[in-house]
């Protein structure tokens, strides 16, 4: 109990009476959204506050409500009242910039004010800053709530008295601070002389006091000090955190009247998130029709051009089934805006392929979004949308890389900056970059930070302990280092700095900033939301994912060199299905360079699994992943499709369901359907417990779901030691379990990627040279492969090459005229390390107008730096003048470094190359990888086969007959590298030689 003196009142308190008085709210609150200000998160300090017996709580970030969802949550299920608000900084006309002014939205248009004003203060300065005008502040005061607080004049309060009104406040700190009182004592004269209420704040940047020394630490890192330099800059104190409401009302007691108002503001702050209503725009459809009706109208269009007519009733039923969902949970307009997107990119000849859930939904196949038939393949809608879940469809649409920017820029000139915008992505501290910012704020050297950062793994949540600095080689004392470990795991996982999504977009009907700021991102012509999509999918914000693949675009290269070489038009609907001669290189291991099974385990596995049509594909790309792997699901598979392991099902739903993957349970669908069928779940119930996979481990939903699901299957009769070995597999790929959609989707690639490059291998070779960087191997390893299937690789060539890789025609040399016309890959100028393109346009230009006749001409007439023709020499394009590589190096070091057209006839090359001896076999070859990272003649192991013969070394072809448990040696240029390793430390490198790969595994 505590007693509290008011002068001549006395009010004597229990600590349960002060929580149920609710005596104050924090109207002043900054969390680790703040970046680099606050330190606690949103939901921590909902939390704290709410656990201390406060009425309301205020959110107020700098510029901004990045967390004002986390904590919206946080505050509805703990039932607490929070308000939203934000700091601003205000540039004077002086030039100064202030953040002395905290808004808070009142309502639903306080809350828009509010957003407009922070895009505007983004939207007109670089990344990471913002600035709005006392002004701008004057047209959007409706339905805000300001309060003045820290620094401040005199003329500043009058400027904002006018703007507000009443609703401008005085907010006072009593943080402990010398001078305080005295500064206080100016502000409270100011604000009664210009009739301004007073209000008690703590200006919270922390939840407890024991965070000071990560306050002083993310000071230190925004400033780029290190703590002995940050001196007095830091705060004297711990106060800025949430303070007990006793300790409140002994701080205060003086001015209780204070605290009251704090109640009162937090009265008229009534704004919640929930009010925010989302839409989609809708101006593709007529006036007088409805988003549904022209939905069907488009969906019978689609039926049109994937059925060729009328669809089949099972289709129908299955069209009809999800349309009524569509509308009666209002998503048209989603699925329309969806449709318009991947419409303009077909007008455009850009591939592009719906996939992940979506590919679930007959509605999204029909109108060309996804290319899976969901019905012919008995894939579960629900899935993607169900009632239960009452969320937003996610659909994710793949795009050529090279050519999504034109995807994106349609979709902010379709709907404007003011309607479209991508979504953000939070940057969090992981474990290395946090002790690297820890130990720099400590003191440590640059050195010393770099070698311990170099010992932390990988993962986010990489473990620290004071042992990295002895395994580093850091000496430093004991307590320091206990330090710097536990303020940098204090650090990790705090947002760092706002980031961009890989493509997501919000699109909405009403200006964006209505719901949630916009700000400008570092990348030009980009502006993101404030919000990631975890939030955007709480407040049922819909998003689209417009991604790029590169094997989209190696896919729509090589079918453009098909119909270069042989005049047939392929698509990806087009390419003949099911040819035994792709599944035969398919089940040979034979598949660098085709989509998702090029990577040794994928061509370890298909050996043993042996491929033979579209669904092994599917399976193939599920079966080698984390989930299936730790759910003890591969060996079992694959026994019983070799028939090595009796298959039996204990109930005809199981066989039903299970039946084509031999009784495992490989995708999140099949669980699904598992528990619809024998588990007594209805099919939104079924998509929660898909979800819950993932969090069985961590939030304990797993002993719910296991006793009602097992209770479920053994109810219909399964036996009980089986209802528990399915479930434990589920457990076992949990959070890693595939959804068969997502697999069925990406098969599509894998065949057309495979189909070509079994029957048009040059189309194909010259397809992914082009669509670099993408892939699993160099550019070294695909020209070594294609060389041992029979295609020439033509090096770059001053007269022959363009900027691309070109498929150039050979003489038929013999061969019959009915076999067809041999194919070679050129390779292009881009293939060369350094080379500007923009040098290598005019070189190309000045090449249409006639050849060139030598090194000079080519200087003179492309406008080239002596630079740029040494890569070109070094290179070898200049043999087709008769020069090699060592005669053009010594003729270009002659010639001055910028050639001028007016010292053209001084420019006159003698021939001291002819007595210049030949580069080596091993000189070429070395030139070759060091311009072009690749030889198109020869294998490095080629030129010492003799050498390994000699030691007893075999070939990677060779190793196939070797005997079994022999000891041998081998060697090869390592050409992958799996990292990190496993967690026993065993590495996985894949060796090259000219006869193709070895695997090998170091222990």
């Amino acid at each position: 109990m505590r007693v509290v003196h008011r002068g001549e009142v006395s009010l004597e308190l229990t600590a349960e009476r002060m929580y149920s008085i609710k005596v104050y709210a924090e109207l002043f609150c900054q969390s680790n959204f703040s970046f680099l200000r606050g330190v606690s998160s949103p939901e921590k300090l909902v939390k704290t506050a709410y656990s201390l017996g406060y009425k309301a709580l205020a959110l107020t970030d700098l510029d901004g409500v990045y967390g004002a969802v986390r904590a919206h949550e946080a505050a509805k299920e703990c039932g607490m009242h929070l308000i939203i608000g934000a700091f601003i900084t205000e540039k004077w006309p002086n030039g100064s910039t202030t953040t002395p002014l905290c808004l808070l939205a009142k309502n639903r248009a306080g809350y828009q004010n509010l957003c407009a004003l922070l895009t505007q203060g983004r939207r007109s300065q670089s990344k990471g800053k913002s600035e709005v005008t006392p002004e701008q502040i004057q047209r959007r005061v409706t339905g805000l709530l300001a309060i003045a607080s820290g620094e401040m004049t005199r003329e500043s309060l009058c400027l904002w008295k006018e703007s507000f009104g009443e609703a401008l406040y005085l907010g006072i700190y009593r943080h402990l601070r010398a001078g305080e009182d005295q500064e206080n004592q100016v502000k409270i004269g100011w604000a009664r002389e210009l009739d301004i209420s007073i209000v008690a704040v703590g200006g919270v940047q922390a939840a407890r006091e024991e965070d000071k020394p990560l306050l002083d630490v993310v000071l230190c890192i925004r400033e780029r000090l290190t703590l002995e330099q940050a001196g007095d800059r830091l705060a004297p104190n711990g106060e800025r955190t949430l303070k007990p409401v006793n300790e409140l009302m002994r701080r205060f007691s003086d001015h209780p009247e204070w605290l009251k108002e704090s109640l009162a503001i937090a009265e008229q702050c009534r704004f919640s998130l929930d009010e925010l209503h989302y839409s989609f725009p809708l101006d593709m459809v007529s006036p007088g029709e409805t988003p549904m009706a022209f939905l069907r109208a488009r969906v019978e269009e689609g039926i049109g051009i994937r059925y060729g007519g009328e669809a089949p009733e099972s289709v129908r039923i299955q069209l009809e089934h999800e349309l009524e969902l569509i509308d009666k949970m209002n998503f048209a307009g989603y699925f329309l805006t969806v449709w318009d997107i991947v419409k303009f990119a077909r007008q455009r000849g850009i591939l592009c392929q719906g996939r992940g859930s979506a590919a679930n939904s007959a509605v999204c196949f029909v109108l060309g979004i996804t290319s899976i038939d969901p019905v012919r393949l008995n894939l579960l809608f629900e899935r993607f949308i169900s009632l239960e879940r009452g969320e937003p469809p996610d659909i994710d649409v793949d795009f050529e890389h090279e050519r999504r920017e034109e995807v994106m820029q349609y979709v902010y000139e379709r709907y404007g900056r003011t309607h479209a915008a991508m979504v953000c992505e939070v940057i969090t501290y992981r474990s290395r970059s946090a002790l690297r910012d820890v130990g720099k704020v400590l003191g440590l050297s640059v050195e010393e930070v770099n070698r311990l950062s170099k010992v932390v793994g990988r993962s986010r949540r990489a473990p620290l302990h004071v042992e990295l600095f002895e395994e580093a080689g850091v000496k430093l004392e004991p307590s320091r280092a206990d330090w710097v470990i536990r303020l940098a795991m204090e650090l990790r996982e705090a947002p760092r700095h706002l980031g961009i999504h890989s493509g997501g977009f919000v699109i909405t009907r009403e200006p964006i900033c209505q719901l949630v700021p916009v700000e400008n991102a570092s990348m030009a012509d980009r502006t993101v939301v404030q919000w990631d999509k975890c939030d955007l999918e709480t407040l049922g914000i819909l998003k689209i994912d417009l991604l790029s693949l590169g094997m989209l675009t190696c896919i729509r290269k090589a079918f453009e060199g098909v119909e270069y070489t042989t005049g047939v038009r392929l698509g990806l609907e087009s390419i003949p299905p099911e040819d035994a001669a792709v599944y035969d290189e398919i089940c040979k291991g034979d598949t660098v360079g085709v989509f998702q099974i090029e990577s040794r385990a994928q061509m370890t596995m298909l050996p043993r699994l042996r491929p033979r049509s579209f669904y092994d594909l599917v399976v193939e790309i599920a079966l080698i992943r984390p989930g299936p792997i730790q759910g003890d699901m591969v060996h079992p598979y694959l026994r019983r499709r070799q028939g090595l392991e009796e298959l039996e099902f204990p109930h005809p739903a199981v066989e039903r369901i299970l039946g084509k993957t031999y009784g495992v349970p490989l995708f999140q669908e099949q669980v699904m359907r598992l528990a619809i069928a024998a588990g007594g779940f209805t099919p939104g119930e079924a998509d929660q417990l898909r979800r819950a996979m993932a969090a069985w481990r961590k939030q304990g939903e797993m002993e719910k779901l296991s006793a009602r699901l097992i209770d479920g299957l053994i109810s219909n009769g399964i036996e009980p030691c089986y209802a528990k070995r399915i479930f434990e597999q589920i457990q076992g790929f949990g959070e890693y379990g595939f959804p068969e959609s997502h697999a069925a989707s990406f098969a599509v690639l894998v065949y057309a990627s495979a189909y070509l490059r079994r029957h048009h291998r040059a189309a194909f070779v010259t397809a992914i040279l082009n669509s670099q960087p993408m892939g699993f191997y160099s550019p070294s390893t695909l020209v070594q492969d294609a060389r041992r299937h029979g295609i020439r690789i033509l090096p770059v060539s001053l007269h022959e090459s363009d900027w691309d890789c070109t498929l150039e025609r050979l003489p038929m040399c013999g061969r019959r005229r009915d076999r067809p016309m041999p194919w070679a890959v050129r390779l292009g100028f881009r293939m060369i390390r350094g080379l500007s393109r923009e040098h290598t346009e005019r070189l190309l230009a000045a090449r249409t107008q006639k050849a060139y006749s030598g090194i000079v001409d080519v200087m003179l007439r492309g406008r080239l730096s002596k630079a740029y023709l040494l890569r070109l020499g070094a290179a070898g394009v200049f043999r087709c003048l008769g020069l090699e590589r060592r005669q053009s190096l010594w003729a270009i070091q002659g010639l001055p470094d910028i050639a001028s057209p007016l010292l053209a006839p001084a420019l006159v090359l003698d021939d001291p190359w002819e007595g210049l001896p030949p580069l080596s076999e091993e000189e070429e070859l070395m030139q070759e990888y060091e311009t072009t990272g690749l030889s198109v003649d020869s294998h490095p192991l080629s030129l010492v086969r003799d050498v390994l013969q000699a030691r007893n070394m075999p070939t990677a072809e060779g190793l196939k007959t070797e005997v079994s448990g022999r000891w041998i040696s081998i060697a090869g240029m390592v050409i992958t590298r799996q990292r990190p390793g496993t967690a026993s430390g065993v590495l996985f490198l894949t060796l090259e030689d000219e006869t193709g790969h070895a695997n090998i595994i170091v222990w």
